[in-house]
This record gives structure tokens, sequence and C-alpha cells, in this order.
């Protein structure tokens, strides 16, 4: 056919593997930590353009060239660290095949959008429909080097061993564990098992339910586990055609070594696991060190990395993947989960609470020490860079331009020093090596520099002629982690009591992120996602509290600080309450001017419903699909919430619920956000879950407040309050037409340092021209209107 790419019959009926001996590739800019870039092959796919790359010509505005795989199989070069490759699979008919491939951040199958491997770990295996005749297979390319193949499937389900999430077994018991693999459904329908059942060779056995998988697609389920050692039995439940069976063991541990416990987490009902060195002499009472691990290692690997210590439990959680997200959104929600359970469960000592990491983890701890002061007796981030805009390449912290502004105050959140004042809560040791190539030691220092400016208590050491990670002692006990000097500051370290606290500088750029330190909460700010600032003063023989505030709109001031009982004034701003009920006291500021304020329950926004899209994937998240749309809009509504989930379970280890709209049940579902493929025009739970606002589509308009958007090219995706609930959220992605709504597939839902804010309206000229493509970007003010009337002004 002179295209240059590899062609397959995939006409024999015994069981194959095919791989591609060639492939046809094209470059693309590098897109950054961005919610747009511009992506000419994702603009084709967006506007429907048709054909098949062609060595030597033009598709999708790019020139195609033929590359051959290597000697061991992968493809390297410059297209496959940015661009895309082409593989063009011939079918003589229908069939389901399973696709497998590594170094890609996702593939378009006919158009459809699925998740890739771009940490080449080697376990995305995803059920992918062959039409007959030509497929095309369009690889977004990003590491550098790359490999694929298709394969047929074991069985039409089945699961898939190489994801487990299983726990570590100290002893055997008689209470179950939970644990989680993978299940493949190379169905081209849903199935139900109903329930999964793991059985002990004893002939103990645990059921747990499983809900609906949809079809072509792969979810990671909760299993149920015995407490038992030796072989497994695991079997899916239902209909014959549906049955799998898998067989495992779980690792044995002493009771002090590093180990994994598992968990269920509250933000996607997903099994997860934390790792654990228990203390030499585990009682009640005594510290926790959580510590962060950096990119590529596991949250056990990190664990082991230390020697157990006599005074404090080592909890290791795990940033959801080896890579996960930077320490940031969902790997932040993660380590804090992992604290509460680890603290409740050990039952520590809150005021001897400490954190730490190593490179990615660095960052965390410098993340975590900045976000949540009087949380952490003290902070030692190792090896750890400071931003995305310092060392990974974000947006510019300079950007000009009214969009540009406030994508780049949607990611605000990435930045520690924009809360810098937290790190004079607490102590901070920073150890770097000084040779480090992979995270220059200039980080630590500008952040060094920039504490010692605030009068933060800093304590520094630069290891001479290391890189980035090192042992100066054959033992454990004394690595880049496992550092003397910091377990000696954290073992003389608490986090003072509430009393103790006479003055409070405190900052947050969130209430979802952190509201509250000793005796005060921000519960609002009057621009989200910007700096809010308390400088507050405790004068506890007179019983008053006297400060400062900025872009704060709802404070509670708890009088912990003060000497006796009864009454107490405030002074805010210049503004004073006297004779105030003992107890704590609401304020709030209206039209620039405080008064005595009331609970922020039900809300628009609240400490427990932040600013910003990413913010709805929390809270047992579900994924509903529109079913009543025109032709396309239902394939793509069920394409786009299978992709998101696909996502999520590589991004975030999850395995979060994907349904139809007339599978959804308010009451069944009620307490969980959700997330919406589809507007009130197709998608039935809509109206159940999404009130009234300044977000309305009418046909082909889409309102946006005092703005009005035609066109069937127009995409929009928002967050909103779910009706009834104060603290529960509902997402929705659309358009007023199937162009429109593929402009939202790719928003970088799951990648840490591209914010997305609450709400954005896309053209198609978004992958084509970049942020010139956005027609509106903005927030939402605590009543639910938008900033000033008008979308994206800052």
């Amino acid at each position: 056919m002179g295209t240059g790419l590899l062609l397959l019959f995939l006409t024999q009926p015994a069981r194959f593997e095919a791989s591609p001996t060639s492939l046809l590739t094209a470059t693309v800019p590098r897109g950054g930590r961005s919610m747009i870039r511009p992506d000419p092959v994702e603009h084709a796919l967006v506007t429907s353009v048709t054909g098949i790359p062609e060595a030597g010509r033009n598709f999708a505005g790019l020139v195609w060239a033929e590359e051959k795989p290597g000697e061991d199989g992968w493809f390297t070069g410059r297209a496959f660290g940015s661009g895309y490759a082409a593989w063009v699979v011939r079918s003589a008919t229908e069939r389901i095949v399973l696709l497998e491939a590594q170094g890609h951040t996702m593939v378009y199958v006919n158009g459809e959008p699925r998740t890739g491997d771009p940490y080449q770990f080697g376990y995305v295996s995803l059920p992918i429909e062959l039409r007959k005749g030509d497929n095309l297979l369009l690889f977004a390319c990003s590491r550098g080097r790359f490999r694929a193949r298709i394969e047929e499937p074991p069985a039409p389900v089945s699961f898939d061993l190489r994801d487990p999430t299983l726990p570590d077994l100290v002893r055997e018991g008689d209470a179950p564990v939970l644990g989680a693999l993978v299940v493949r459904n190379a169905l081209k329908r849903a199935i139900r098992p109903g329930s999964v059942t793991a059985a002990a060779a004893d002939g103990t056995s645990v059921r747990t339910r499983v809900p609906d998988i949809p079809a072509l697609s792969i979810r990671k389920i909760k299993v149920g586990l015995p407490s038992k050692l030796g072989e497994i039995t695991v079997k899916l439940g239902g209909e014959p055609e549906v049955a799998a069976e898998a067989r495992l063991t779980l690792r044995q541990r002493e009771p002090n070594q590093a180990r994994k416990v598992t968990f269920l987490s509250k933000m996607d009902d997903s099994v997860q696991y934390y790792g654990l060195l228990p203390s030499l002499d585990p009682r009640p009472g005594q510290g926790l060190v959580l510590t962060l691990h950096g990119a590529s290692v596991e949250g056990i690997g990190q664990a082991e990395a230390y020697s157990p210590k006599q005074w404090a439990h080592i909890v290791a959680p795990t940033n959801r993947r080896p890579y996960g997200f930077d320490w940031e959104d969902i790997g932040r929600k993660d380590g804090l989960e992992v604290l509460a359970l680890a603290q409740a469960s050990l039952d520590t000592d809150p005021a001897q609470t400490y954190v730490t990491g190593h490179s990615m983890g660095g960052h965390g701890a410098w993340m975590f020490g900045a976000q949540f002061p009087g949380r952490f007796a003290a902070t030692a981030p190792c090896a750890g860079w400071q931003s995305f805009w310092t060392y990974a390449g974000g947006a510019p912290r300079d950007a000009e331009g009214t969009i540009a502004k406030t994508l780049l105050r949607a990611s605000s959140p990435s930045d520690p020093l924009l809360v810098g004042q937290n790190y004079l809560h607490t102590p901070v040791y920073v150890l770097h090596g000084d040779a480090d190539e992979t995270v220059p030691v200039r980080e630590p220092r500008a952040m060094r520099g920039a504490l010692v400016k605030l009068g933060a208590m800093v304590a520094w050491h630069e290891e001479p002629g290391q890189g980035h990670w090192y042992d100066t002692d054959p033992e454990p006990g004394a690595n880049c982690v496992d550092w003397p000097p910091i377990f000696d500051l954290f073992a003389r370290t608490k986090v003072p009591l509430d009393s103790e606290v006479l003055r409070l500088r405190f900052a947050t750029l969130s209430p979802a992120i952190h509201s509250s330190t000793h005796w005060a909460t921000i519960g609002q700010q009057e621009r989200p996602l910007l700096p809010s600032e308390v400088d507050l003063t405790s004068r506890p023989f007179r019983r008053e509290i006297v400060g400062t505030t900025k872009n704060v709109a709802h404070l509670e001031l708890r009088p912990a600080a003060l000497h006796g009982g009864g009454s107490w004034s405030v002074t805010l701003d210049g503004t004073t309450f006297a004779e105030l009920g003992d107890g704590p006291q609401l304020f709030e500021k209206v039209n620039g001017e405080w008064r005595k304020g009331a609970s922020l329950d039900g809300a628009f926004r609240n400490p427990s419903r932040g600013a910003g899209i990413k913010e709805a994937f929390d809270r047992n998240v579900v994924l509903v699909y529109g079913t009543a749309g025109g032709p396309g809009e239902d394939r793509w509504a069920f394409a786009r919430a299978r992709f998101d989930a696909e996502n999520f379970w590589y991004r975030g280890n999850s395995g979060c619920l994907v349904m139809p709209d007339t599978d959804f049940d308010v009451h069944r579902f009620a307490g969980r956000n959700i997330v919406l493929y589809g507007d009130q025009r197709f998608n039935s739970a809509y109206a159940a879950v999404v009130g009234s606002g300044p977000v309305s589509v009418s046909g082909r308009t889409l309102r946006l407040g005092k703005r009005e958007f035609h066109g069937e090219g127009t995409g929009f995706a928002f967050v909103a309050p779910r009706i009834g609930s104060g603290t529960e959220s509902v997402l929705v992605f659309s358009g007023l037409g199937l162009t429109g709504m593929r402009t939202t597939d790719r928003l970088p839902l799951f990648v840490s340092g591209a914010g997305i804010p609450d709400y954005v309206v896309l053209s198609p000229r978004a992958s084509s021209d970049g942020e010139a493509g956005i027609l509106a970007a903005g927030f939402f003010t605590n009543d639910g209107g938008l900033e000033g009337d008008e979308p994206g002004q800052e």
C-alpha cells in the first residue's frame, strides 16, 4: 500500500501475539505541566480528520517518517520522547484483542482515547476492538522509547496479576484482610460478576461484592482475603462466561520488619497500602515519622530504607503509585489519609509527628511542611526540589494575560513559598549532596535563603561530593534518608500546645487543603487559590486576640491560648468584637467589613469543598456516562468515562465505579462525589445531582453568567455542589456537539502541577493554538456566582 506501516492480517484462529516491525512517527512540541498545550494530532482527532499516516506524507499537519525497532524490540528516537507513533493493524474480521504497550501517555484506538504506560511498568493490558479492515492506533509517546504488542485474550474475562495490591502478614488470623486485583473484561458488554471469593487451603474463605465492570475495560476490584499463609484461590462469580480464577500468596514478615498494610480509601473506595516499620518497642504514645518516597520508588521500599527506631514508627504512604502525583493533589490526600489511619491504629502522640522524604518525596516534605503547620513537629526534606516552576518545567510564574493568570492561579498550591510563613511554626532540617545532578543543589539553597529571610529555624547539611542517593555507612542508619542528625532533631522536638502559641502567622491557598492550625481556622477565602493569611496575637491575661487578615472571608477563633474563662474579645483589621461568650467564635467579612458569622455548613464553598475541577475526584467518586445522546454522543460519553477511569487506575491505583446514567440511583450513591459525562440533554443523572447555578445549557447554547456561547465545537467542564449536600461535588464534562465534547478529552486531570479552575469553556482551537482557544476559564464565588460575572477575570 506504500504507507510504510506494518499491516497485520489477523485471520488465524489460533492464539496469537504480534508486535510492529515498523512504525510511522512525527514529533510534536512538549506540552509541559499546563492545562492546555497545542497538539496537532489531538486537534485532528477533535475535528474528525480522517485518513491514515503515510511515510513522507502530511497527516494532521505533520510529515511522518518510518522507524524500526532495535534488536531488543524497543523503538527509540526523538519522536518517542515527544511525538506520536502510528501503527495500522489490518484485521480480516471484527475481533477483540489485548493491547499492551509501554512508553506512551495515551493511545487513540480508532479515534477513542485509552490510557498509556509512560513509566513502562508493563502491566497495562487493555481489551480493544479491531474492526474489519484497517485499525489506526496513534500512541502519544513521552519517555524516549516505546514498544507495543497485541495478543488474544486468555479468556473473555480474566484476572491480571501483574498489578496486585496485597498486604503482608505477620501472623495468621481469623479476621480477613484487604487486597485488590485487576480484572479485564474482553466482552462487548458490561459484566455483573456479583461477587469474588478468596479461599485458603484450609477452607477459610471470604466473599466480596463486585460492582459491574463496563464493556472492553479493566477495573481493579477490592478482594477480601483470608489471613492465611500458603496459596489462596480467588474466583470471580457470575455466569460461566464471566468466571475467572487466580492464585496468589501473601508475604510473611517478622514483627520488627517493614511490611505493607492495606486499607480502604475514602477517596474512591479503592484498596491502597502503606509501608510500616514498627517501633522496636511498640506502645501507645510514641512518635510517628511520615516518610515520602521519590519517583519510581514504592512505599514499602521507602520504609525498608530505615533502621527501626526505639521511640517512633516509620510510616510510608504510596502517593498512590511510584510516580503518582508528586505528593500533590491525590498524592497529598493519600499521605494525609495514611497519616490519620496510622495515628489511630498505632495510637501515637500527635505532638510527636514528623515529615521527611527523598527527591520527589523531598519536594513532598517541603509541601507538607508548608501546607500543614501545626500538624508536624519538624520537617526534613532530603534531596528535594522546590516546585515545578524551578525544577520540572511548569508554567512560568510571570504568566501574562487573563487566561494565563487564571490557569497559573489554579496551580498555585504547587508552590510552597506562597505560604512560606507557615515554616515559622516548626524547625526544618535540609539535607542534600552537593554533587547531586538529579536535583541540583540550587533547589534547596533557594529554599534555605527564602526561609532564613522569613526568620524560620533552618538546619542545613550538604554532604561533600555526594550525589542524589548515598550511603555513608555500610550498616543501616546512615544513608541519605536515615540520617542520624535528622532523627536527633525529631526526637527532641514536639508540636507546641495551642496554649503555648501566642503569635500565629498562618497562610493557606485553599481551606480544602488546610484550613486550621492551633486556635484559628480559615473557612473561606475572598478569592480562591490566592494566598489567605492571618497574623494574630493572643494576649492571655487580657483575654483578647488582635490581628490582621488578607484574603479571608470566614474565620473561626478559639480562646485556647487565653488564661482563665469567661468573656473575651477579638480585633480583626481594626474592628473589635467585645464581650464574646466563652468558646469558639465565627466571623465573616461582608463588603470588606468584619461581622459575627454563621456556620459554613451547606455553603457553596467550605473546607470540605474546595476550588478547582480536580477536587471532584474524592469522596468515593462515581463516574456516570449519559446514554440518551445523538449520533456519537453516547459513544463519546462512555469512552471518555472509561478513559478517565483507566487514567485514575494507572496514575492513582484506583478502582472507581463507572456506570451508565440508567443505573444511577441518587439515594444509593448519596454522600459521594459524581462525575457526569454529558449534560442534562442526554445524561439523566444530571437533574438529580446538579442544581441551578451560573452554568446552564439549552439546546446549542451554553450560558455562563452573563455570557453565551454557541456552536457545536464548544466544549465545557465545570464543578458544582451536589444537590442537598454541604460537602459533595459534581463535575460535568460535555459540549454543544460532538466536536466540543472531544475538546475536553485530554484535560490533565491526573497530572500534578497542571491546575484546572472551577470552569473552562473550550473551542477546537485549544488543541491547535493552546490558550488562544480557551473561551473562558475562572472561579466561582463563595455564593456560587462568577467572579465579577466575567469568566477568567482576575
